[in-house]
């Protein structure tokens, strides 16, 4: 489980930046979703 982040509410410090945070698998291809949870991820990290 992670937060509205992508950071694990279990370990401090892990941003999980995949596909596997999304609830379902999509019917179409998720790479621009991923993308973008790996943006605001990282914007997250420089924040923090």
């Amino acid at each position: 489980v992670v937060s509205t982040d992508c950071r694990s509410h279990e370990i401090s410090n892990l941003y999980v930046t995949d596909a596997s945070v999304l609830p379902t698998s999509a019917a179409v291809n998720p790479a621009l979703t991923v993308a973008a949870l790996a943006i605001k991820a990282g914007a997250a990290i420089k924040q923090r």
